[in-house]
């Protein structure tokens, strides 16, 4: 389904333009945690990119692409499962909001 991948594409970059935009407080923890969500955000974006330019004519290129959607969930799982819970924490002690979920991004 073309249009479900550009639409996921899409919403990953809307995803990485919106949390760029967050400025967090001062917190060495929170800024290594906000900067290494940035590259996992921007490295899913780049690999559903290059999932949604292949050309699924072929068993291999849709092999390919199942394997770069696979790395892309791979990389948002531990956004959700890793990196925004401890950032969630770090953000409470500065009283700062930070979405408890990469999802609410994506949506």
């Amino acid at each position: 389904e073309p249009e479900a991948r550009a639409d996921f594409v899409r919403r990953l970059e809307n995803a990485r333009s919106d949390f760029a935009e967050i400025e967090v407080p001062n917190d060495p923890e929170l800024v290594t945690l906000h900067t290494d969500a940035l590259q996992m955000i921007d490295a899913s974006y780049k690999l559903a990119s290059q999932a949604e330019s292949l050309n699924l004519g072929s068993p291999s290129s849709l092999q390919g692409m199942l394997d770069i959607m696979n790395r892309v969930q791979t990389l948002i799982s531990r956004l959700e499962s890793d990196i925004f819970p401890r950032m969630q924490a770090v953000a409470l002690k500065h009283q700062f909001e930070i979405p408890s979920s990469f999802s609410e991004f994506l949506n």
